[in-house]
């Protein structure tokens, strides 16, 4: 079985790879935390609709925020934001997730603001 734990390493391991040493933080940031960075934390868990007798499907929800430099009046630029925003997209594009030897298939990513 895949834990929690494994997914959330698997997120961040890609997150390192287009930020490299970008510090990520799980779940909460700390007051002063240091940016660019990112935080991710699982949302939600749902049970899918069966696979087929004593098969069913779990379903995780993360959220990823990402966190770009800000100006004097600790306003981040948007047009930062946004291409941060579409590189994390960019990582599930392929559509799975490698965990521990297996794909889980993502079914879907969205941008919010």
């Amino acid at each position: 079985m895949i834990t929690t734990d494994q997914i959330l390493a698997a997120i961040e391991a890609k997150l390192q790879g287009i930020f490299p040493g970008e510090k990520i933080y799980e779940n909460l940031v700390p007051t002063k935390f240091s940016r660019p960075s990112n935080m991710v934390r699982l949302q939600k868990i749902s049970l899918g609709p069966a696979l087929s007798a004593n098969v069913v499907q779990l379903q995780y929800q993360y959220v990823i925020t990402t966190f770009s430099e800000v100006d004097d009046y600790h306003n981040s630029q948007f047009p930062v934001l946004d291409l941060r925003a579409l590189q994390i997209l960019g990582l599930f594009a392929p559509g799975y997730l490698k965990v521990g030897g297996r794909a889980l298939h993502v079914e879907g990513c969205e941008i919010t603001h």
